[in-house]
This record gives C-alpha cells, structure tokens and sequence, in this order.
C-alpha cells in the first residue's frame, strides 16, 4: 500500500410493466422540463441518526497492529423480502482469529427497510448474523428462485446465505461447495459461461496468517504491515452446476496462474461483445483485466489493455474500482481508487479492450492525492444526465500524523459532479457540513433509498457506525428507474445491458454483482435524463444476446423490464 457474442437473435416484444413514481422525499421539484442548475447543488444529509441503524463497525484492534484489522467494513444494498424497498446489510469484523481457520460468532447486521428514513433490526430473525472476521458481501440469486441470495466474505471461511422466502436465511456454504477458506476480500456473482446459472469470482489478497504476524514499525514508531512483506493470493472462480451446488472452475477457466494482491473487482462486457469480463484492482501489485474468450476460458491482457499500470508504468496501490460510460460513448469506463499520494486511476475505454489512463486531465487528481481511497462509486446523484464521482475515504494507521505525515486517519469522503466529455469538479465543499465529516471510510454503496428517483449513499465505517446520506434534490431533474427481471435466468438478471435513448443522446449501464470496496449497490439501474420530458427507447439487451425494446416512456418513473421467457 505505498504509497456481442456473433448478432442477436431478433428484437422480441418483451412484457413491460410500467410502474408509477414512487415519491417519498419532501423536497421541492423544478418544473418539468427543466434542470436543476449548478447553483442549486443537491445536498447530501447525514439520515443514520433515528434511523434505527445502530450497527457499529468493530474490527478487533490490539497493540499487535495485524493487517486485517484495517481493511474491513462493507455494505450491501438487497431487497432480500421483495416488497421494493432496499433493505442494508453490514459487515462486521470482530476479533482477529488465533489462526485462520478460527471463527467466532459474527456481528453482521441485516436493516429492514419500512420506509420513510426508518430501518428495522431483522438479523436474528433472518439469521444473518455471519461467523468469522468479515469483510464484505454480494448479492444474486443463483439458485434461480426469485430471490436473491447473499455471499460474505471473510479473513477466512465464507458464507453462502439462501434466501427462504419466509424472512428467513440458510447457511449453505457446505452443501453448496461455495466456500474459500483464504483472505476473501471482492466478490461478484456473474454469468461467465452464458448458461443462464450465476457463477461467483471471489477475489483473495494476500497470504497472512494470524499466526505468522511479527512486529513492524515505520521508524521507532509501531504500524500496521505494508503488503509488500506478503505474497499475492489467487482468485477463485465457482462455476454453477444449476442444482443448487458449485464447482472449483479456476483452473479449467485459465485464472489459476493469476495472482494479484486482490481487493476491488468489477464485472462487465468491456468489450461489448456480449459476454462479461473481469477486471480486479489490486494493491501494489498490477490491476488484472480477464478477457472473457466466450468458450469458457479467459485470457490476462491487463498490460496490453492499458488497464492494468498508470500512466507512466507503475503498479498503483487499487483498493476499489467502478465501471460507468463517463463520456456517452456507450463504453464503460473505470475508476480505481488508490493510496495517499496516487491519484485515484480514471481508465477511458477506447473500445476493443483497450484503456487509456486519463487520471490527470480529469480534474480529479489533485484532490485525490491528498486522500486515501477505498470505496468508490459512479453515479449522477443531480440526475443531469452526466456521470459523477463518490468516493470513500480514510488511512490505514490509527497514527498517521505521525507515520505518514501531514495524513490523517479519519478523512472527508470527496464528491465530483461531472461536466461532460470526462471532466469534473470537486463539489464536496459545497456539500452539507455532516458529509464533509472526516470517517475511516471502507466500502461504499449507492441506492435509491427512499425512492424518490435520486440516488442516496451508504459508507461502511472501519471501526465505527456507517454514515446514511440522503440526496435532497437530485429528483428535481428527470429519472428513469430500471428494475431488470429474469425469468428463465436468475431473477436479478445479472449482466443484462441496459440502454435510454432520448433524442441524440443515449446512456448505457448493465445489472452488476459487487464493485466498490467489499460492497454492493442497488441492483435497479437508474437514469439521469436532465430536461427529458419522454424516453424514445428503452433497449434491453439480455445475457443471451436476445433484445427487447419499448418506446415512448414516461419519465420520473420506475419500469419493469421482465425477461421474454
């Protein structure tokens, strides 16, 4: 830490169930057709506070200052009862094990949305309390049911949870084959093979065992450990069988030789050809960008993409990465957010696989450098139709001032709000007072929590309580809402394209399982449309190369896009 696969089938008439706006947020609205302009930035307020989210992040400190006790603190975002609402699931860490294979009860924290800004502790009732020293968590429904299921990770075995239907959890990490007994750290689910069944990635960082810990100290002065003392660790790729179990398939897959200090990974069709690609951010060690070959295979082209070093050849220190169309190409790009004194790395997709590093012309380095960045998330939180930037962050040394002088532990999350053709601003001193509050911040997830169309953000805290941010005013601009269903697939559609023409202009996003750092985001994809008044298309492009289209849609509206069975 130092620092398409051949043409798709024929369009088909899909079922589209077109609900209405769901308004809930108090604040005023512009009239329709007009923007909210600069001037009138949204805001971002602090909403944990009565909130009935009591979770506080603990995460084993000692005197012994071991890695792990710094690297924890993700979030989830699952409707894991289908009433529409985003429930909150919390990561807790807890005691650092003895040994690996150690794992004491855990301290996880499942949050029933009700609604209004209020949440309800259903964790022991929906017995996902979790076991073992957390990391993060993921979500998809890869047992094909309707509901979706979640995926933990842990400094040591993980945790398959099947969701009942009844409110209720199963721990089927055994049974399922769906465990790894390593430093788990970014998950996703994805359908690698296009067989219609949700396959996972878990990412690993480093070979350290508790066991194995020695001092360190940076001078005279104790610190926690630099990830150069230890070696990479390996991805694990399990492929789904489609009766409920997995199988080992990173050998037969080509990721077995791949070995990267892992912690942030994103799943996409980078090169839209219609299967999804995997791309990892790692710490001190080159980021990893996975070619899907569409056989079954991937094949590394990290170095060859332009993805995998900065700009001028080094190995930066990624933590968590993105992937967003920043500049209305219809490519996705990606973001990767890196050590104190790196800027957090902006990759524009030139197509073909091919990435150009364009940090430094961005108007986002100067900023970042002053901070060290874990979570991290595109999105148009002033729905004006333009990509914009969140990221979370917070140092690694409880001592910084003194280790990595002038840092600070504790540090403000930053803001940028996009200005078109990839460029931004920093707009975090505009913000509210409670968003600029200096936090140890970890992962990061962003959802429309009160469905009122614009998208709000949730911080996990390493070693303290997460931070709730309500956006006030996004939903003045014009929204669409994208709720994707599969139904001869998994329920949530994971990999499905999703693209709103208005006029000349188009956006592009696709169902994602994981990204961030060690979290996951709402599943509905979300749409700023600025002036936008109607939606001229609404074009689906399923997993299987299938596309659906419907025309003519109202906007600050949220559609049902059900899969053509």
């Amino acid at each position: 830490m130092t620092n398409d696969v051949g043409s798709p089938r024929p369009s088909r008439a899909p079922f589209f169930a077109a609900c209405g706006a769901l308004v809930l947020g108090a604040c005023s609205r512009a009239p329709e057709g007009t923007a909210a302009p600069a001037a009138t930035l949204p805001q971002f307020f602090d909403r944990r506070a009565g909130s009935g989210v009591e979770f506080v992040h603990q995460n084993g400190k000692t005197e012994a200052r071991q890695l792990p006790e710094t690297m924890g603190g993700g979030v989830a975002v699952i409707d894991y009862d289908g009433d529409g609402r985003q429930d909150l699931y919390f990561v807790d860490s807890g005691k650092l094990p003895a040994k690996l294979e150690e794992q004491a009860p855990g301290g996880n924290r499942l949050y029933r949305n009700l609604g209004g800004w209020r949440f309800e502790d259903v964790t022991e009732k929906a017995g996902v309390r979790g076991r073992g020293y957390g990391m993060g968590a993921v979500v998809g429904d890869y047992d094909r049911d309707g509901r979706p299921d979640l995926y933990v990770t842990n400094y040591g075995s993980n945790v398959l949870y099947h969701n009942e239907g009844d409110g209720r959890f199963r721990d089927v990490t055994a049974s399922a084959g769906a465990d790894d007994a390593r430093w788990s750290t970014g998950a996703a689910f994805f359908d690698y093979d296009r067989d219609g069944q949700l396959d996972l990635l878990v990412q690993n960082y480093l070979v350290c065992r508790p066991e194995d810990h020695r001092p360190y100290s940076i001078g005279d002065v104790p610190a926690y450990p630099v990830p150069d003392l230890f070696d990479p660790e390996g991805l694990r790729l399990l492929r789904n069988r489609g009766d409920g179990t997995f199988e080992d398939a990173t050998e037969r897959a080509g990721l077995a030789a791949a070995r990267g200090k892992g912690l942030g990974v994103v799943i996409a069709d980078f090169d839209d050809d219609g299967d999804p690609d995997v791309y990892c951010a790692n710490d001190t060690t080159a980021n990893l960008l996975f070619e899907n070959e569409g056989d079954g295979t991937f094949v590394e082209v990290g170095l060859e993409s332009g993805a995998g070093y900065s700009a001028e050849g080094r190995e930066m220190s990624g933590m968590g990465t993105d992937a967003a169309d920043i500049d209305g190409d219809g490519r996705l790009d990606l973001v990767v957010t890196n050590f104190q004194n790196e800027p957090n790395s902006i990759y524009r997709n030139d197509g073909g696989l091919s990435f150009t590093e364009i940090s430094s012309r961005t108007g986002t380095a100067r900023a970042a450098l002053g901070r060290l960045g874990f979570g991290v998330r595109w999105l148009d939180f002033d729905l004006d139709g333009v990509q914009d930037l969140v990221v979370a962050n917070g140092h690694i040394h409880d001592n910084a001032p003194i280790v990595d002088p002038p840092a600070t532990f504790a540090q403000p999350p930053l803001l940028f709000r996009g200005l078109g053709s990839a460029r931004f601003e920093d707009v975090t001193a505009r913000q509210t007072p409670s968003f600029q509050v200096p936090r140890v911040g970890r992962g990061l997830a962003v959802a429309d929590l009160d469905d009122d169309g614009d998208p709000d953000c949730v911080f996990g805290v390493l070693g303290g309580p997460p931070a709730l941010f309500e956006n006030q005013g996004g939903e003045r601009n014009a929204w669409l809402r994208v709720r994707v269903k599969g139904t001869h697939r998994d329920s949530t559609a994971i990999g499905t394209r999703v693209t709103v023409v208005v006029g000349d202009r188009s956006w592009t996003q696709e169902v994602r399982s994981g990204a961030s750092y060690l979290s996951q985001g709402d599943l509905r994809l979300l749409f700023g449309l600025g002036a936008a008044t109607r939606v001229d298309v609404l074009r689906v492009r399923w997993p299987d190369g299938r596309v659906t289209e419907k025309r003519d849609l109202a906007v600050r509206a949220q559609v049902d896009a059900v899969e053509d069975p």
